[in-house]
C-alpha cells in the first residue's frame, strides 16, 4: 500500500503564480510514488494533475487574497481537515496562506510528519516580502505597502503586522522547513534560529516552456514582467528606457502582469507597450520572440520563476543582484548581466551589451547558461521524493 500525502494549498495552478507551479510539478512527480490529495480553493485545477490525485475543494479559501479569511475557513473546517490528517501519512503546505494548517495537523497528532514550503519570507513578515538593509517584520510591511499600494494601505497593514506571529507558530511546529534560496534560507533562519537543523533549502525544478522555436523579433525587443510593481523595479525599467531614449537608442519593452489603466498614461510616451495579464502559454510565446528580459527588483526575490522561464526561453536576463538570483546565476555568461538595485546605468549598459551582441549572441549565451540552471534545479528538486519518503519511513 502507498503512503498518502495530504496536501493544503490556497489555490492549484494553473492559479496563482510561481509558488503554485512548483507545486504542480512537485505533485505531478510525488503522485508518482505516493497516493496524494490535494485540498485548495480553486475549483478546477490542472487536468492532467486532477487525473493524478484527489481533489478536494474548500469553497472558504476561494474568496478573495486576506489572510486571516483563510485562517478563519481552516478553523471553521478543523474537523473535516482533522479527519483527513488522521488517513494520511504526512501533511505538506506549500502555501503562505495557509500554514496555521500545521497547527490543525499537530493538535490531531502530535507525531504527524508536517512539512513547510517557504516561497518568500511568510514566516518573518507579514507582506512575505524582504528588502536589503532593512529588517524584518513591521518596518519591512510598511515599506512593501507603501511602495506597492500607497499610504492608507501601508498603515492597515502596520496594524496587521503583528498578526503574522500565528504564521510564525504554525512554521515553528512543523518538522521540516523548505526553502528555495540559500539567501531566503539564511534570512529566515537568522530571524527564526529555532529552525536551524529543522530548514533544507531545494530549488523548484525547471519549468516547463514547451518546445517552440526561438524567433528573435526584428527591432530589439525586451519584456518586464512586473506590471507597475515598484518592488518589482517599474521606476527602474522606466528611468532605464528615458536614459536609452535620450541617447539616441529606442528599443521597446512589452510590461506584462496586473496593470491599472488608469495610471498607466503617465509611462506610455512610445517606450513601452502594456500586454496586461496574459495566460501562461502566451507569455512564454511572448518570450520565443524577445531579446532580453528585466527584473531590476528591490526587495529579495528567492527564486524568480519568470527569471528561469526567460532564460529557458534564450533571453538576455537583466537581474538585480538580490535574494536567489546570483546564486543560481553565479558560474554561467548570464552572470555578467546582474546589477545591483536601482542601478539605472547599469541597466543601461546591459542592454546595450545585449544589443550588442545581438540575436546571434544572445542565443549563445542563454543557451550555455540555461544548460547550467536547469542542470542545478533538476538535481536539486529531485531530492524532495527521497525527503517525503525518508519522513513518511520514519514516522511510520
Amino acid at each position: 500500500m502507498r503512503a498518502r500525502i495530504l496536501v493544503i494549498s490556497k489555490f492549484a495552478w494553473p492559479e496563482g503564480g510561481g509558488a503554485e507551479l512548483a507545486t504542480w510539478l512537485y505533485l505531478m512527480e510525488l503522485s508518482k510514488y505516493f497516493d496524494v490529495t490535494l485540498v485548495t480553493g480553486t475549483a478546477r485545477p490542472s487536468g492532467d494533475l486532477l487525473g493524478r490525485v484527489r481533489h478536494v475543494f474548500l469553497p472558504g479559501l476561494a474568496r478573495g487574497n486576506f489572510k486571516v479569511n483563510d485562517w478563519l475557513t481552516l478553523y471553521r473546517n478543523r474537523d473535516f481537515l482533522g479527519r483527513l490528517v488522521r488517513k494520511h501519512d504526512l501533511v505538506y503546505i506549500p502555501s503562505r496562506n495557509v500554514y496555521p494548517m500545521a497547527l490543525i495537523a499537530k493538535s490531531v497528532d502530535a507525531n504527524k510528519p508536517v512539512i513547510i514550503h517557504v516561497h518568500d519570507y511568510q514566516p518573518i513578515t507579514y507582506t512575505a516580502a524582504k528588502f536589503p538593509g532593512i529588517g524584518s517584520g513591521f518596518r519591512t510591511d510598511i515599506t512593501y505597502e507603501r511602495l506597492e499600494h500607497g499610504l492608507l494601505k501601508a498603515l492597515l497593514v502596520g496594524y496587521l503586522s503583528g498578526t503574522n506571529l500565528v504564521n510564525r507558530e504554525a512554521v515553528r511546529h512543523s518538522d521540516l522547513v523548505v526553502f528555495v534560496s540559500r539567501r531566503q534560507a539564511e534570512y529566515v533562519m537568522n530571524v527564526m534560529p529555532d529552525l536551524k537543523g529543522r530548514g533544507v533549502v531545494i530549488y523548484n525544478p525547471p519549468p516547463p516552456v514547451g518546445n517552440g522555436g526561438k524567433k528573435f523579433s526584428e527591432e530589439p525587443t525586451g519584456m518586464f514582467m512586473g506590471g507597475l510593481s515598484k518592488v518589482k523595479g517599474f521606476l527602474s525599467v522606466i528611468g532605464a528606457l528615458r536614459r536609452l531614449a535620450l541617447s539616441g537608442v529606442r528599443v521597446r519593452v512589452l510590461v506584462s502582469n496586473y496593470v491599472d489603466l488608469g495610471k498607466v498614461l503617465n509611462y506610455l510616451n512610445g517606450l513601452i507597450q502594456f500586454i496586461g495579464r496574459v495566460g501562461h502559454d502566451e507569455l512564454l510565446s511572448r518570450l520565443r520572440t524577445t531579446w532580453f528580459t528585466l527584473h531590476p527588483s528591490i526587495y529579495e526575490e528567492p527564486l524568480p520563476y519568470s527569471l528561469i522561464e526567460a532564460l529557458l526561453t534564450n533571453n538576455a536576463v537583466i537581474a538585480s543582484r538580490v535574494g536567489g538570483i546570483p546564486e543560481i546565476l553565479t558560474g554561467t555568461p548570464m552572470e555578467r548581466f546582474l546589477v545591483n538595485p536601482w542601478d539605472i546605468d547599469g541597466i543601461v549598459d546591459r542592454i546595450n551589451k545585449a544589443m550588442d551582441l545581438g540575436p546571434g549572441g544572445i542565443y549563445e549565451v542563454s543557451r550555455k547558461s540555461a544548460i547550467e540552471v536547469e542542470r542545478r534545479l533538476t538535481t536539486s528538486s529531485s531530492t524532495l521524493i527521497r525527503i517525503v519518503g525518508d519522513m513518511v519511513n520514519m514516522h511510520g
